[in-house]
Protein backbone atom coordinates (compact mmCIF):
# COMPACT_ATOMS: atom_id res chain seq x y z
CA UNK A 1 0.00 0.00 0.00
CA UNK A 2 1.31 3.43 -0.96
CA UNK A 3 1.10 6.13 1.71
CA UNK A 4 -0.53 8.61 -0.68
CA UNK A 5 -2.58 7.92 -3.81
CA UNK A 6 -4.92 9.78 -6.12
CA UNK A 7 -7.75 7.87 -7.80
CA UNK A 8 -9.53 9.52 -10.74
CA UNK A 9 -8.90 12.78 -8.86
CA UNK A 10 -10.53 16.02 -9.98
CA UNK A 11 -10.83 19.35 -8.22
CA UNK A 12 -10.72 23.10 -8.50
CA UNK A 13 -12.43 26.25 -7.34
CA UNK A 14 -16.19 26.61 -7.67
CA UNK A 15 -17.17 25.82 -11.24
CA UNK A 16 -13.57 25.97 -12.46
CA UNK A 17 -12.14 22.45 -12.59
CA UNK A 18 -8.33 22.64 -12.56
CA UNK A 19 -7.23 19.04 -11.90
CA UNK A 20 -8.84 16.43 -14.13
CA UNK A 21 -9.08 12.68 -13.49
CA UNK A 22 -5.57 12.06 -12.17
CA UNK A 23 -4.33 8.64 -11.09
CA UNK A 24 -0.96 8.33 -9.37
CA UNK A 25 0.76 6.99 -6.25
CA UNK A 26 3.63 8.24 -4.12
CA UNK A 27 5.93 5.62 -2.59
CA UNK A 28 6.96 5.58 1.04
CA UNK A 29 10.14 7.59 1.52
CA UNK A 30 9.95 8.95 -2.04
CA UNK A 31 10.50 12.56 -3.15
CA UNK A 32 8.06 13.44 -5.92
CA UNK A 33 8.19 16.94 -7.37
CA UNK A 34 5.32 18.52 -9.28
CA UNK A 35 6.55 20.62 -12.19
CA UNK A 36 4.84 22.43 -15.03
CA UNK A 37 4.05 25.90 -16.35
CA UNK A 38 2.00 28.44 -14.43
CA UNK A 39 -1.67 27.46 -14.36
CA UNK A 40 -1.01 23.76 -14.93
CA UNK A 41 -2.54 22.78 -11.57
CA UNK A 42 0.50 22.09 -9.39
CA UNK A 43 -0.61 24.04 -6.31
CA UNK A 44 -4.20 22.88 -6.71
CA UNK A 45 -3.08 19.25 -6.73
CA UNK A 46 -1.03 19.81 -3.57
CA UNK A 47 -4.08 21.33 -1.83
CA UNK A 48 -6.14 18.30 -2.82
CA UNK A 49 -3.47 16.00 -1.39
CA UNK A 50 -3.49 17.91 1.90
CA UNK A 51 -7.32 18.02 2.12
CA UNK A 52 -7.09 21.83 2.13
CA UNK A 53 -9.31 21.59 -0.97
CA UNK A 54 -12.07 18.96 -1.31
CA UNK A 55 -12.10 16.74 -4.37
CA UNK A 56 -15.07 17.13 -6.72
CA UNK A 57 -14.37 13.77 -8.33
CA UNK A 58 -12.43 10.70 -7.28
CA UNK A 59 -10.49 10.77 -4.03
CA UNK A 60 -7.14 10.93 -2.26
CA UNK A 61 -6.18 7.85 -0.25
CA UNK A 62 -3.93 8.24 2.79
CA UNK A 63 -2.66 4.79 3.78
CA UNK A 64 -5.82 3.26 2.33
CA UNK A 65 -8.34 5.70 3.84
CA UNK A 66 -10.20 8.46 2.03
CA UNK A 67 -8.49 11.61 3.23
CA UNK A 68 -11.80 13.50 3.46
CA UNK A 69 -13.09 11.06 6.11
CA UNK A 70 -10.15 11.53 8.50
CA UNK A 71 -10.36 13.76 11.56
CA UNK A 72 -8.21 16.88 11.44
CA UNK A 73 -5.93 15.84 14.28
CA UNK A 74 -5.36 12.42 12.70
CA UNK A 75 -4.49 14.05 9.39
CA UNK A 76 -2.14 16.54 11.09
CA UNK A 77 -0.17 13.72 12.66
CA UNK A 78 0.38 12.19 9.22
CA UNK A 79 0.75 15.16 6.85
CA UNK A 80 2.46 18.55 7.21
CA UNK A 81 1.60 21.13 4.54
CA UNK A 82 3.64 24.28 3.84
CA UNK A 83 1.57 26.51 1.52
CA UNK A 84 3.08 28.94 -0.94
CA UNK A 85 1.67 31.98 0.83
CA UNK A 86 1.18 31.23 4.49
CA UNK A 87 -0.66 33.78 6.62
CA UNK A 88 1.85 35.47 8.91
CA UNK A 89 0.43 35.61 12.45
CA UNK A 90 0.84 38.96 14.18
CA UNK A 91 2.31 38.92 17.67
CA UNK A 92 3.80 35.41 17.62
CA UNK A 93 7.51 34.85 18.05
CA UNK A 94 9.33 32.45 15.76
CA UNK A 95 9.58 29.95 18.63
CA UNK A 96 5.83 30.19 19.32
CA UNK A 97 5.02 29.72 15.63
CA UNK A 98 7.20 26.63 15.31
CA UNK A 99 5.72 25.27 18.56
CA UNK A 100 2.33 25.12 16.84
CA UNK A 101 3.67 22.12 14.96
CA UNK A 102 3.44 20.13 18.18
CA UNK A 103 -0.30 20.69 18.68
CA UNK A 104 -1.41 17.52 16.83
CA UNK A 105 0.68 15.42 19.21
CA UNK A 106 -0.85 16.83 22.40
CA UNK A 107 -4.09 15.65 24.04
CA UNK A 108 -6.77 18.33 24.33
CA UNK A 109 -6.33 18.64 28.09
CA UNK A 110 -2.58 19.28 27.90
CA UNK A 111 -1.51 22.92 27.68
CA UNK A 112 2.16 22.67 28.59
CA UNK A 113 4.82 21.47 26.17
CA UNK A 114 6.76 18.35 27.07
CA UNK A 115 10.49 17.81 26.82
CA UNK A 116 9.86 15.94 23.54
CA UNK A 117 7.92 18.94 22.19
CA UNK A 118 10.69 21.37 23.14
CA UNK A 119 13.32 19.11 21.62
CA UNK A 120 11.39 18.89 18.35
CA UNK A 121 10.98 22.69 18.17
CA UNK A 122 14.62 23.41 19.00
CA UNK A 123 15.83 20.87 16.45
CA UNK A 124 13.57 22.36 13.75
CA UNK A 125 14.86 25.87 14.52
CA UNK A 126 18.47 24.70 14.38
CA UNK A 127 17.99 22.79 11.14
CA UNK A 128 16.46 25.80 9.42
CA UNK A 129 19.04 28.26 10.77
CA UNK A 130 16.54 30.19 12.91
CA UNK A 131 17.79 29.54 16.45
CA UNK A 132 19.19 33.07 16.81
CA UNK A 133 15.86 34.52 15.63
CA UNK A 134 13.61 32.42 17.86
CA UNK A 135 12.53 35.38 20.02
CA UNK A 136 11.79 37.73 17.13
CA UNK A 137 8.21 38.42 15.99
CA UNK A 138 7.44 36.47 12.83
CA UNK A 139 6.15 39.61 11.09
CA UNK A 140 9.57 41.26 11.53
CA UNK A 141 11.32 38.62 9.41
CA UNK A 142 12.15 38.93 5.74
CA UNK A 143 10.12 36.94 3.24
CA UNK A 144 12.80 34.25 3.04
CA UNK A 145 13.13 34.01 6.81
CA UNK A 146 9.36 33.68 7.17
CA UNK A 147 9.42 30.88 4.61
CA UNK A 148 12.02 29.04 6.65
CA UNK A 149 9.96 29.56 9.82
CA UNK A 150 6.96 27.83 8.26
CA UNK A 151 9.18 24.99 7.06
CA UNK A 152 10.48 24.72 10.64
CA UNK A 153 6.87 24.49 11.87
CA UNK A 154 6.30 21.57 9.48
CA UNK A 155 9.51 19.86 10.62
CA UNK A 156 8.50 20.21 14.27
CA UNK A 157 5.25 18.45 13.38
CA UNK A 158 7.33 15.31 12.66
CA UNK A 159 4.94 13.76 10.18
CA UNK A 160 5.49 10.90 7.77
CA UNK A 161 4.48 12.99 4.73
CA UNK A 162 5.62 16.52 3.92
CA UNK A 163 3.85 18.61 1.27
CA UNK A 164 5.57 21.82 0.18
CA UNK A 165 4.31 24.42 -2.29
CA UNK A 166 7.34 26.18 -3.79
CA UNK A 167 9.40 26.09 -0.58
CA UNK A 168 12.29 27.98 -2.19
CA UNK A 169 10.18 31.07 -2.96
CA UNK A 170 11.80 34.28 -1.61
CA UNK A 171 15.05 32.44 -0.80
CA UNK A 172 18.35 33.44 -2.33
CA UNK A 173 20.40 30.74 -4.03
CA UNK A 174 22.40 29.77 -0.93
CA UNK A 175 19.28 29.27 1.19
CA UNK A 176 17.52 27.45 -1.64
CA UNK A 177 20.31 24.87 -1.71
CA UNK A 178 20.58 24.69 2.09
CA UNK A 179 16.84 24.10 2.46
CA UNK A 180 16.70 21.47 -0.27
CA UNK A 181 19.77 19.71 1.17
CA UNK A 182 18.02 19.66 4.57
CA UNK A 183 14.84 18.24 3.06
CA UNK A 184 16.85 15.63 1.17
CA UNK A 185 18.57 14.56 4.39
CA UNK A 186 15.20 14.21 6.16
CA UNK A 187 13.82 12.31 3.19
CA UNK A 188 16.71 9.84 3.07
CA UNK A 189 17.55 9.45 6.74
CA UNK A 190 14.03 9.39 8.18
CA UNK A 191 12.18 8.06 5.12
CA UNK A 192 9.81 11.04 5.16
CA UNK A 193 7.74 11.09 1.98
CA UNK A 194 7.96 14.47 0.20
CA UNK A 195 5.70 15.92 -2.46
CA UNK A 196 6.87 19.37 -3.49
CA UNK A 197 5.94 21.95 -6.09
CA UNK A 198 9.20 23.28 -7.50
CA UNK A 199 9.29 26.04 -10.07
CA UNK A 200 12.96 25.64 -10.97
CA UNK A 201 13.30 22.54 -13.16
CA UNK A 202 17.00 22.03 -12.51
CA UNK A 203 16.51 22.01 -8.74
CA UNK A 204 13.61 19.59 -9.16
CA UNK A 205 15.77 17.29 -11.28
CA UNK A 206 18.61 17.46 -8.78
CA UNK A 207 16.70 16.56 -5.63
CA UNK A 208 13.72 14.44 -6.71
CA UNK A 209 13.36 10.71 -7.15
CA UNK A 210 10.55 11.29 -9.65
CA UNK A 211 8.91 14.23 -11.40
CA UNK A 212 5.24 14.61 -12.32
CA UNK A 213 4.95 16.97 -15.28
CA UNK A 214 1.55 18.69 -15.25
CA UNK A 215 -0.06 20.29 -18.27
CA UNK A 216 -3.58 21.72 -18.34
CA UNK A 217 -4.63 19.90 -15.20
CA UNK A 218 -3.39 16.47 -16.23
CA UNK A 219 -0.18 14.53 -15.71
CA UNK A 220 1.59 14.60 -19.06
CA UNK A 221 4.48 12.44 -17.84
CA UNK A 222 5.69 10.94 -14.57
CA UNK A 223 8.99 9.21 -13.95
CA UNK A 224 12.65 9.83 -13.24
CA UNK A 225 14.13 13.24 -14.15
CA UNK A 226 15.81 11.60 -17.14
CA UNK A 227 12.45 10.26 -18.35
CA UNK A 228 10.51 13.49 -17.87
CA UNK A 229 12.91 16.32 -18.74
CA UNK A 230 13.43 15.38 -22.36
CA UNK A 231 13.75 18.06 -25.05
CA UNK A 232 10.51 16.85 -26.63
CA UNK A 233 8.40 16.98 -23.46
CA UNK A 234 9.85 20.32 -22.33
CA UNK A 235 9.15 21.82 -25.75
CA UNK A 236 5.60 20.46 -25.74
CA UNK A 237 4.68 21.64 -22.23
CA UNK A 238 6.82 24.76 -21.69
CA UNK A 239 7.18 25.92 -25.29
CA UNK A 240 10.97 26.21 -25.17
CA UNK A 241 13.80 24.40 -26.85
CA UNK A 242 16.37 23.00 -24.42
CA UNK A 243 19.51 20.97 -24.36
CA UNK A 244 19.83 18.33 -21.63
CA UNK A 245 23.26 18.20 -20.01
CA UNK A 246 24.52 15.37 -17.81
CA UNK A 247 26.28 16.78 -14.74
CA UNK A 248 27.67 15.59 -11.42
CA UNK A 249 24.25 16.28 -9.84
CA UNK A 250 22.26 14.57 -12.58
CA UNK A 251 20.54 15.85 -15.72
CA UNK A 252 20.20 19.62 -16.03
CA UNK A 253 18.49 21.57 -18.80
CA UNK A 254 19.90 24.52 -20.70
CA UNK A 255 17.18 26.73 -22.25
CA UNK A 256 18.01 27.66 -25.83
CA UNK A 257 15.10 29.60 -27.30
CA UNK A 258 11.30 29.70 -27.48
CA UNK A 259 9.76 27.14 -29.80
CA UNK A 260 8.87 28.50 -33.20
Amino acid sequence: MHPLEGHNLSGGYGQAIVIRELDFAVGRGEWLSLVGPNGSGKSTLLKLLSAALPAVGGNVQLEGSNIQTLAGEVLARKIAFVPQRAVVPVGLSVYELVSLGRNPHQPWWQWRSTSDDRRAVEEALERTGLTAMSDRPVESLSGGEQQRAFVALALAQRTEILLLDEPTTHLDLRYQLELLELLQAINRQQQVTIVAVLHELNLAARYSDRLALLHQGRIRAIGSPEQVLTPGLVAEVFGIEVSVIQTAVGPQILPLQPCR
